[in-house]
C-alpha cells in the first residue's frame, strides 16, 4: 500500500526506519507498514459495511529506556458490531447463528428470486438495527442481471415491459401493451391537469 504524509505522496517505509516507533495517521482498518514499529491505528469504530470484516484494536506501546519497542493489541468489541448478512427471506428470519448479535447494525443482502412485501419490515422484527436491505435483481433464468444504462432511454411501456420479461421470461402481449399505455396516457393526463 503506497504510504502517504502530509500529502507528500508515496513515501517509503525506510524513511522511518530511524525511529523507534511510528504512529502514522489513520486508515480505518489497523496495519503496520514494512515492520512492527510502523503503523496506522486504524479507526476505533467501524464506520460502514465496507469495514463489517475489519478487526478494530488500540495497541498499548510501551518503550523501555533504550527504545526498544513492545506492541500488544487490544481487540475492541463494541456492544453492537456492524455486519453483513446475506440469504434467503425464510433463512434470515431463523435470527442470528449462535454467537451472534441481534441487535448489531445489520445490511441483509436477500437473494430470493420471487417477489417479496414488504422485506425490511419483516427483517427487522427479527434485528432492530437493521439498516439496509439490498436485493439482487435475477432474470428469470436465475441470472443476477442489472439494468445497464439503457433503462434512462426507455418510455414507461417498455421499461415495464422489460420488468415483467425479466421477472416471468415472458413477453407481455399485445393487448397489455396496449393497455398499460392507455393507463399510463391517462394517469399523465390527470397529471397535467391537476
Amino acid at each position: 500500500r503506497p504510504l502517504s504524509v502530509g500529502g507528500s505522496g508515496a513515501v517509503d517505509p525506510s524513511v522511518f526506519k530511524g525511529f523507534d516507533y511510528t504512529a502514522l495517521g489513520h486508515l480505518h482498518n489497523p496495519q503496520k507498514v514494512g515492520c512492527e514499529e510502523i503503523r496506522y491505528s486504524g479507526s476505533l469504530m467501524k464506520y460502514s459495511f465496507d469495514e463489517a470484516k475489519h478487526k478494530k484494536c488500540v495497541y498499548i506501546v510501551d518503550m523501555d529506556q533504550y527504545g526498544k519497542v513492545n506492541i500488544k493489541g487490544v481487540e475492541l468489541k463494541p456492544r453492537r458490531d456492524i455486519r453483513c448478512i446475506e440469504g434467503c427471506l425464510d433463512e434470515l428470519k431463523k435470527g442470528p447463528k449462535p454467537g451472534e448479535n441481534k441487535d448489531d447494525y445489520i445490511m441483509a443482502t436477500v437473494k430470493d428470486k420471487k417477489a417479496i412485501l414488504d422485506v425490511y419490515g419483516q427483517l427487522r422484527c427479527i434485528y432492530p438495527n437493521l439498516l439496509h436491505v439490498e436485493r439482487p435483481q435475477y432474470d428469470a433464468s436465475g441470472n443476477i442481471c442489472s439494468p445497464g444504462e439503457n433503462y434512462k432511454k426507455m418510455n414507461d411501456v417498455d421499461l415495464f415491459s422489460s420488468f415483467y420479461k425479466q421477472v416471468t421470461d415472458n413477453e407481455i402481449s399485445k393487448e397489455q401493451g396496449e393497455t398499460l399505455k392507455e393507463l399510463l396516457d391517462k394517469y399523465y393526463q390527470e397529471l397535467r391537469e391537476a
